[in-house]
C-alpha cells in the first residue's frame, strides 16, 4: 500500500482521472489492523526518486503543497469575491447560532464543494493552518473542520477576526470557565454530569448548535438518552442546564 501511494504521477496524468487536482502531494494509507507499526523502522517514504530521474532532482513535496495551497486560496478567494459569502447577519453576529443559521450554512458550504471550487471546510482551514494565521489550542486534539470554522475564516478576510480559532476550541473554553464559574458559586459537578456537559459541548462544536432532541442519539443513548439526563441533573433542573448550557457555549 506504501509503495503504490508514494509512486510519482505526472500532473497531466493525475488531472485526466481527478479533475480539479493540480498536483500529487500526499496519500493516506487505512491501517485498520496495525500493519504499519511493522514498518516503524523503515526510512521516510514522503520523497521518493522518480523513474530515470536522480532523486535529488526530484521536488520536494513542500513545494508541490505550496502550489496547492496557493490554489485552493486562489478557488477559495475567488468563490467570495463571486459574492457566495454567508449572509451579512452570520459574518458580523457575535451571539451564537439558530438552528436556522447552521442550515444556511450547510447548505452555503455544499455549493463550495460543487465544480467548479470543489473544496472543503477541511480543506481550507488547512492551508490557513499551515500559513500559520490560524491558532489552535494545543491541549485539545486536532479535529474536522466544519461550516463553522469556515465562517470564521470568513470573518477574517473581511478583517474583523485577526486570529481565527478552532470552534471546538472555543467551546470548550467557554465550557471550562462555565464549570470554574459554578463552583467557586459552590455549586459541584460528579463525574458522570461532567460527562453528559462534554459530551454536549462535543455536539455544539460539531454542528454549530445542540438541539435537545439529540439527546435522544448516540452517544447520549449510552446512559439512556433523555431519560438518563433527567436523572443525572435531578436536582438541579436537568431542562434549565441544557438551556444555560446551550446558551454558554455558543
Amino acid at each position: 500500500m506504501l509503495a503504490v501511494g508514494t509512486r510519482p504521477i505526472a500532473s497531466a496524468e493525475l488531472r485526466a482521472v481527478t479533475p480539479g487536482a493540480s498536483a500529487k502531494t500526499q496519500c493516506v494509507v487505512v491501517d485498520p489492523v496495525d500493519v504499519a507499526r511493522h514498518h516503524a523502522s523503515q526510512p521516510s517514504t514522503t520523497r521518493k526518486q522518480r523513474r530515470g530521474t536522480d532523486a535529488d532532482e526530484a521536488p520536494a513535496p513542500t513545494a508541490a503543497a505550496t502550489v496547492d495551497d496557493a490554489e485552493v486560496m486562489e478557488r477559495w478567494r475567488s468563490f467570495l469575491r463571486a459574492g457566495n459569502d454567508p449572509t451579512q447577519e452570520l459574518i458580523i453576529g457575535t451571539g451564537g447560532l439558530a438552528e436556522g443559521d447552521v442550515r444556511r450554512l450547510r447548505s452555503w458550504v455544499e455549493s463550495l464543494a460543487q465544480p467548479p471550487h470543489s473544496l472543503t471546510a477541511e480543506r481550507i482551514w488547512s492551508v490557513y493552518e499551515r500559513a500559520g494565521v490560524t491558532v489552535s489550542d494545543p491541549r485539545r486534539p486536532r479535529t474536522p473542520k466544519g461550516p463553522v470554522d469556515l465562517l470564521a475564516l470568513v470573518r477574517y478576510e473581511a478583517g474583523s477576526e485577526p486570529r481565527p480559532r478552532p470552534y471546538r476550541d472555543q467551546v470548550f473554553d467557554r465550557l471550562d470557565a462555565w464549570i470554574d464559574h459554578q463552583e467557586r458559586q459552590g455549586r459541584s459537578f460528579d463525574s458522570d454530569q461532567v460527562w453528559w456537559m462534554e459530551h454536549i459541548a462535543d455536539g455544539m462544536a460539531a454542528d454549530g448548535h445542540f438541539a435537545a432532541a439529540s439527546l435522544d442519539a448516540v452517544p447520549f443513548t449510552l446512559r439512556g438518552g433523555t431519560s438518563g439526563f433527567l436523572r443525572a441533573f435531578r436536582e438541579q433542573g436537568a431542562v434549565r442546564l441544557l438551556d444555560e448550557l446551550r446558551s454558554v457555549l455558543a
